[in-house]
């Protein structure tokens, strides 16, 4: 992706324009999936301390692989684990000054699981080293990747057999025998590659990212209604198998939902949304996901700082607390914290 495509990516004084205050700030939330970079724009501690102490009662996060302090030496295979490092300081960092929240309290870091058992067993070690308790899963990227010209997302070559790999399944059974969860990123259609390789490794815990995004890859516009059935489909794929969760965000950014105009257009519009009309726009499919699956294999997510294109950090959770009231207290607290905290086996939060 050039840089060009982040230039404006955040604009604060358009998100400012929408002030709530935080509904049941009381409740406590843990966001598994956000990133700190330095580049494409400034997204450190400080700014990721200011978006969760906003309002909300955030306890803890989970920091998502954004190649990010890779090692410049040493074996190519062991490099990802320098993100790891670099995170895992930056939380204990943060620990010991005091912030309440508990930054990057999980860790889920990157590696290719594909290049055979001594390999992908010296690289888990190793994350697991790096993190000193923080190292919670691996994100492989096995289906898409972004056009850095259309910011649309596409499948990557041999995406339809990628889960058929030999090496890829023996790599995930080498994660799931540690208790790592695998992050996905995948696109609607791979919802049924997803339900095969959960069938083949049911001991696997495997989240995935941002709805499994609607995306049309059809030479020829696809009707929205019939990408909406197709993942609806998808969805009752992964049903009948417990071991797959689903985070619920992740589409108030451009790069997933290219196929869904109501959240590619927010930036477009003079005001950001308020919470009630994020949700709304959210609750088609949040319902359906968590209908589908349940709340306990479901977790709200943050997606931050790609999402703060279209929405502050108060707003985007304001929304998702307003979805998380058409459930029980029980399945609340899955959907915003608990889900979230066993799936990356988060440890001393602080409740």
């Amino acid at each position: 992706m050039s840089r060009s495509a982040w230039d404006d990516h955040i604009d604060e004084a358009w998100l400012a324009q929408v002030q709530e205050p935080a509904l049941d700030p009381e409740l406590p939330i843990v966001d598994p999936h956000h990133h700190v970079w330095a580049k494409p724009f400034p997204y450190e501690t400080p700014e990721l301390l200011a978006d969760l102490t906003s309002g909300h009662r955030v306890v803890g996060t989970v920091y998502t692989e954004a190649h990010r302090g890779y090692r410049t030496n040493g074996p190519e295979h062991l490099r990802p684990v320098g993100e790891t490092e670099f995170i895992a300081a930056l939380g204990e960092a943060s620990d010991r000054a005091g912030n309440a929240p508990r930054i990057c309290a999980g860790i889920t870091g990157a590696g290719d699981l594909t290049m055979g058992a001594a390999k992908v067993d010296e690289l888990l070690d190793a994350h697991i080293a790096a993190g000193k308790g923080r190292f919670s899963g691996l994100r492989a990227n096995i289906f898409v990747t972004f056009d850095p010209a259309t910011l649309a997302m596409k499948p990557l070559p041999g995406s339809n057999s990628a889960v058929d790999d030999a090496d890829f399944v023996a790599g995930v059974a080498r994660l799931a025998r540690r208790g790592l969860a695998l992050d996905l990123v995948s696109a609607h259609a791979h919802l049924e590659h997803v339900a095969r390789l959960a069938g083949r490794i049911p001991e696997a815990v495997i989240v995935l990212d941002h709805l499994a995004p609607i995306a049309d890859f059809g030479e020829r516009p696809t009707p929205q209604s019939e990408l909406l059935a197709a993942w609806r489909r998808g969805l009752a794929a992964i049903a009948p198998h417990d071991n797959v969760h689903m985070k619920l965000g992740g589409l108030a950014n451009p790069f997933m939902s290219g196929a869904l105009p109501a959240f590619r257009s927010l930036r477009e519009q003079a005001t950001p949304p308020t919470s009630e009309q994020l949700a709304e726009l959210y609750r088609p499919m949040v319902s359906q996901a968590i209908e589908t699956l349940g709340a306990a294999r479901c977790m709200f997510e943050s997606n931050f700082p790609v999402d703060k294109r279209s929405t502050s950090y108060r707003v985007l959770w304001n929304a998702f607390k307003r979805l998380a009231r058409a459930y029980s207290e029980e399945e609340r607290r899955a959907l915003l914290m608990g889900t979230a905290a066993r799936v990356y086996r988060l440890r001393d939060l602080p409740l």
